[in-house]
């Protein structure tokens, strides 16, 4: 028995948000500061066009600096137009004291 379509449709999205997140994971701090906020389509196997807008942004509190990037998805139509996909994960500056292994 196979996957039903809503499933392997779930999975392909998200999939495809996990790779979008790696790669701004892997992007240098140089461009992800200057990254901002990007739109792009994505089709799905379903023939489903799907939004992707991927959000880079400053997450930092006093003296210490991040940035939270964050990645969503969702159909021009449909209940997932109002609950879209959503990824995202905080990536720590290298040179922030807060983010360096205990000894």
């Amino acid at each position: 028995m196979g996957l039903s379509k809503p499933r392997m449709v779930d999975g392909e999205v998200c999939g495809f948000l996990r790779d979008r997140l790696s790669e701004m994971e892997a992007t240098p701090w140089e461009d992800l500061e200057q990254y901002g906020q990007r739109t792009e389509s994505f089709r799905a196997c379903t023939g489903v066009t799907y939004t992707v807008i991927t959000i880079a942004r400053s997450a930092g509190g006093v003296g210490r600096r991040a940035t939270r990037i964050e990645v969503w998805a969702y159909p021009e139509k449909g209940w997932r137009r109002w609950a879209p996909y959503y990824q995202s994960s905080l990536r720590a500056r290298p040179d922030d004291p807060g983010s360096a292994p205990d000894s």
